[in-house]
């Protein structure tokens, strides 16, 4: 094939976590991204498209720029390294700094190794690069959004600062469009903004996700998340604090994060050492393996209702209970179980918890809303993914 018969597209992604795996295996892996994990594989396997996958470290890593095949991708993959300033860790104004000097001269790099690539696709993490991109070169852009933030959504919608000015942008700029994961989050509203250049899509689930119910004396309840600001963990500890079934309850907590030391702290000063069992980072398969013996799955996510584990509990028919959120308008479309953000958040998920326990029609009415949702809404990576790559090819072409 002619090269002016290729798709020449950069890719361009922000790596929290999962790089280290990546690099130890050699090995495009999930590494916490279903996402950008099952894109990239299809990409990969596309006969008209050239990729260049750029990984942009956010801490200290590698000392140097990498190029490294890995044994399932046809194309080297390059590894923008993270550099730290002294007393970043300590003062605020420094890792600003910080942060900013990683950005600028992470995106010099990306243009210097992008020459030949005809398109972008960006994570939602570097849309100040779209814009640099879009200002410098005769591109088309997608911008792959993994649901909208507050600060997103208000950079849209309220703030004017220069910032919220070039994002904007972005936004409405002809050569862009928008692919986003539907996470319950603001993506709704920005969809009824921006219309046909925002794809709202859901994220997919693994076909053959089945749940391994094992009858117990005890509810089993698990929270997967990560351990981090806003996904909910204080609030869930807290809650389990007011049930009146604390003796009853087998709590298993997944994940890892900055915030897991305090989370424990917390649990142990609540005296729930005894019902909350932390079980740490676990790869996916173990993950899976974990929620599908779940007899409730409760998520308290302040980011959006439909976070990965969400959506597998549901298709595996595990009963759901969610936090609404503001931005979304699923307790009257999606029908899943949802509880107010307010003042009596903590008392209502004691008494959820609860009835859960005691009352085993509402229960088993909780699992066929997961059923339904799962059957009217979800579809298999396989099929999440060709739309989303559809969606490339008609705007790129």
């Amino acid at each position: 094939m002619n090269n002016d018969k290729y798709l020449n597209i950069a890719i361009i992604v922000q790596f929290y976590s999962g790089l280290k795996t990546i690099l130890d295996h050699s090995h495009w892996s999930h590494s916490g991204s279903p996402a950008y994990y099952n894109f990239i594989k299809l990409v990969d396997r596309s006969i008209d498209i050239k990729y260049q996958l750029i990984l942009l470290e956010t801490v200290t890593g590698s000392k140097s720029v990498q190029k490294l095949y890995l044994d399932n991708l046809k194309y080297p993959i390059i590894i923008l390294p993270y550099f730290s300033i002294t007393l970043s860790s300590r003062i605020p104004l420094v890792k600003k700094i910080e942060n900013f000097y990683n950005k600028i001269r992470q995106y010099y790099l990306v243009f210097i190794y992008t020459k030949k690539s005809n398109f972008y696709y960006v994570d939602r993490d570097n849309i100040i690069f779209a814009f640099f991109t879009l200002y410098f070169k005769k591109t088309k852009v997608i911008i792959r959004l993994l649901g909208v933030t507050e600060s997103l959504f208000m950079h849209l919608t309220s703030r004017n600062n220069p910032l919220s000015k070039i994002i904007k942008s972005v936004f409405i700029n002809p050569n862009v469009n928008f692919i986003c994961s539907n996470d319950g989050s603001y993506a709704e509203k920005v969809k009824i903004k921006y219309g046909s250049k925002f794809h709202l899509l859901f994220n997919g689930v693994n076909k053959d996700l089945q749940r391994n119910f094992k009858k117990s004396n005890k509810l089993r309840i698990v929270y997967l998340s990560r351990i981090v600001k806003d996904k909910g963990h204080e609030d869930f500890i807290y809650g389990v604090a007011k049930s009146k079934l604390i003796n009853s309850l087998d709590i298993k907590i997944i994940g890892d994060g900055n915030l897991k030391n305090d989370m424990v702290d917390l649990t142990n000063n609540l005296a729930l050492a005894n019902c909350i069992d932390f079980i740490g980072l676990l790869n996916h398969s173990s993950a899976l393996d974990e929620l599908s013996k779940a007899d409730l799955v409760i998520s308290m996510n302040h980011d959006g209702v439909f976070g990965n584990g969400v959506l597998e509990a549901a298709k595996m028919g595990i009963p759901l209970i969610v936090l609404k959120h503001p931005g979304s308008p699923s307790s009257s479309k999606y029908n899943l179980f949802e509880l107010q953000r307010d003042e009596n958040l903590l008392d209502n998920i004691g008494k959820t918890i609860d009835r859960a326990y005691t009352d085993k029609e509402w229960l088993l009415d909780l699992e066929n809303k997961s059923k339904e949702f799962a059957s009217y809404y979800l579809h298999d990576w396989s099929s999440r993914v060709s739309s989303e790559l559809k969606i490339v090819r008609n705007f790129f072409l």
